[in-house]
């Protein structure tokens, strides 16, 4: 294929390593740039707002390039299961993993089909037993949860109706469905918080009116039926060797898998201290009694703030140093969580490439960061390292983002993605790095 090639050379004390970015032609087919918000949303990928989530043509655009039927698909990164539910509709077998309960949640409920005559069924008795009265306790009592921080949020009426309407969920005999409605439940959350409408931060609103919990819940469980019964079709439609799509509560650092046992893995990893996915999706972890402390809730979350500070060994990367370097001249609290990134972050490719068998691909989008005004080159450093230990790098492709599917602006303070309402946004989000390696 005839094509302008740019090259660029990258010089570790180790290894040197080409990235070679496709000319604009190619790069503008992984752009998705005529996709609306709503067109990103088929089928199962509706049923939960989840921030900077792939978009799942690019999933499976990458899927149906470099995998064939029958393989196994990895994301060592789940989140909310772009890629499970992509390698199923895809015939492809997927095993996904997240450090976090409520994407855990989120997944399963996406990548299981219910029979729509079975699924009604429930909804209309559960739907019966609210009309005839949502039995609301006077007092609030339960030791299990973190009742000042729910009421923080919630207000005492709706975490009362909250915690009645979850009440009527949980003695749901199936647990598919019963994982359906939680799932439905965690989404309408913010809309029934004081939290800011249009912020992924937790920032409380007190001029907001939140929605009535049962009416939310009604009306989006609705929706996700409509999405399920479509789903379920073309699930049918693979007959009786429906492929398995597993996802478990893990740490990308220690896969629970078997060595060389992955064909293809598939992943978008957490960008240094961007999102703090403890703080966004703290109302169903403290609802559905996940955690009690959101200090408990954000350990062992990659790209945190809040994460454990490693020290038992030095970054080796020139580059990631360098950016350490500049980073701690203007901000140690950040030099550290940059710091514990990086160290993890070599760790998760290690366990990539233990669990890919010789020749399996892995293909990690993944964009840079900037932090008080200094870049932090993560994709140099992914491609650096991903070839030190041993994989070769097929292709890059710098990837346009397009800003209706995924704000481009970050907060030019703690570079954190954010709305262009916010004074300190800078619109630096342009591109994104598509790196294909594969395992020598």
């Amino acid at each position: 294929m005839n094509r302008d090639v740019v090259r660029e050379e990258f010089q570790s004390t180790q290894v040197s390593v080409m990235i070679i970015a496709t000319d604009n032609k190619q790069a503008a087919t992984w752009s998705f740039a005529e996709l609306t918000p709503a067109e990103t949303q088929y089928l199962t990928h509706g049923y939960h707002r989840y921030p900077a989530k792939f978009i799942p043509q690019l999933v499976r655009q990458l899927i149906e390039e470099y995998s064939s039927q029958g393989d196994r698909i990895c994301d060592p990164f789940g989140g909310c299961g772009t890629t499970l539910v992509e390698a199923k509709l895809a015939n492809r077998a997927s095993f996904g993993f997240d450090i976090n309960p409520v994407a855990v949640l989120i997944t399963r409920a996406k990548t299981t089909a219910i029979n729509p005559d079975t699924l009604s069924g429930s909804f209309i008795n559960l739907c019966n037993e609210l009309e005839n009265g949502l039995i609301v306790s006077s007092e609030i009592t339960d030791d299990r949860l973190n009742l000042g921080r729910l009421i923080y949020w919630f207000g005492e009426t709706n975490l009362k109706q909250l915690l009645a309407l979850k009440s009527r969920i949980e003695p749901e005999e199936n647990p598919i469905i019963r994982r359906f409605f939680l799932c439905a439940l965690s989404h309408i959350l913010k809309k029934c918080s004081y939290w800011l409408t249009t912020s992924t931060k937790p920032q409380k609103d007190l001029r907001k009116s939140p929605e009535w919990p049962v009416k939310a819940f009604k009306t989006h469980a609705s929706r996700m039926m409509q999405r399920n019964c479509a789903f379920f079709e073309e699930i049918q439609r693979l007959g009786s060797n429906e492929p398995v799509a597993i996802m478990r509560k893990a740490d990308a650092r220690n896969l629970p898998l078997p060595g060389d046992c992955i064909d293809m893995v598939v992943t978008s990893p957490p960008y240094s201290t961007s999102y703090e996915y403890s703080d966004i999706h703290q109302l169903p972890a403290l609802l559905f009694g996940f955690c009690n402390s959101l200090g408990d809730f954000r350990h062992g979350f990659i790209g945190s703030k809040s994460g454990n500070h490693r020290r038992e060994k030095n970054i080796k990367n020139p580059k990631a140093l360098i950016a350490i370097r500049n980073l701690r001249q203007v901000d140690t609290g950040l030099t550290n969580a940059v710091e514990s990134y990086f160290l993890d972050m070599n760790d998760v490719y290690r366990q990539i490439k233990r669990v890919l068998r010789k020749g399996g691909r892995a293909c990690i989008v993944i964009g840079d960061t900037e932090l008080r005004g200094v870049p932090i080159p993560n994709a140099e450093v992914t491609v650096e390292e991903m070839c030190e230990i041993g994989f070769l790098l097929e292709k890059t492709i710098e990837r346009p983002v397009p800003g209706r599917v995924l704000a481009p602006f970050r907060d030019k303070n703690d570079g954190r993605f954010t709305s262009p309402d916010n004074p300190a946004a800078r619109k630096i989000y342009s591109h994104e790095y598509i790196l294909i390696f594969r395992k020598k």
